[in-house]
């Protein structure tokens, strides 16, 4: 299936909102922290304190709305080799494969280029190798990867986009887990299946006596059942063949549905 991308140029102005208060000698400010969040700061005079104390407070709200952002698109998935990681900047530059009608339309010839990726720490990072997540840091240059992004990027060079998922250590015939958001989700009460349909149509069906499903970064007992449709998940197929469609063997639930 063909994808078009969509190009976006971003020039964000961030307002800061200064508030004064003369009640009990205590003043707020918001402040723009690297995440976008805002920070309070608070001087307080107190009977027990003979300094200003200054409280940052991160609201909730923000820091969730910056991860959402990362989720609303429906992925597209993009073949790449990690060229550096950046754990400080959240942020990786990959080595990115064009589709193939991206390199029949190049004039140049080239096949791939240089992105930068963006994530925050609810963007899931698997390793194809052991099939358990592992942080941005031990992300190693020269890995071959498999990533999701949103259609939208920047016109910057280089380019750059929001991740959503990312599969490293990929084998050499570029098998392993797939990210996939769950559009449709149906369950069989008599023979205990889930038929699950992804963002492009596919189906896939899991039966309960055969699928392993994990939770990602918890202790938390999960079950079929609770993949449903709006669900982020990772899957493995029966076997290698399964490249669109087919059994799944395992299901990591990465976030359920609201």
């Amino acid at each position: 299936m063909k994808k078009n991308i969509k190009y976006l140029v971003t020039m964000t102005t961030l307002a800061l909102a200064v508030a004064a208060s003369t009640g009990c000698g205590s003043k707020n400010a918001e402040k723009e922290t690297t995440s976008g969040a805002a920070v309070i700061e608070s001087e307080v005079d107190t009977k027990n304190e003979t300094k200003d104390s200054v409280v940052e407070v991160e609201t909730s709200t923000e820091a969730e709305s910056e991860s959402d952002d990362y989720f609303t698109e429906d992925p597209i998935s993009r073949f790449g080799t990690v060229e550096s990681v950046d754990p400080d900047s959240m942020s990786l530059v990959i080595d990115t494969e064009y589709d193939e009608d991206v390199k029949k339309a190049n004039p140049s010839g080239a096949e791939s280029e240089s992105m930068i990726y963006n994530l925050t720490e609810d963007v899931p990072i698997i390793d194809a190798s052991t099939g358990e997540p592992i942080e941005l840091k031990d992300v190693q240059p020269g890995s071959s990867v498999l990533a999701w992004t949103g259609d939208t990027m920047t016109l910057s060079l280089p380019a750059q986009v929001n991740l959503q998922a990312l599969i490293t250590n990929l084998p050499a015939d570029a098998s392993g887990p797939m990210y996939m958001v769950v559009k449709g989700a149906e369950w069989s009460k008599d023979d205990k299946t889930l038929t699950i349909k992804d963002n492009e149509g596919n189906k896939w069906t899991a039966s309960d006596d055969k699928v392993q499903v994990v939770p990602f970064r918890t202790k938390q007992i999960v079950k079929l059942q609770d993949v449903k449709a709006g669900s982020r998940i990772m899957v493995w197929g029966s076997s290698e063949e399964n490249a669109s469609e087919g059994e799944l063997s395992k299901i990591m639930l990465l976030s359920s549905a609201e």
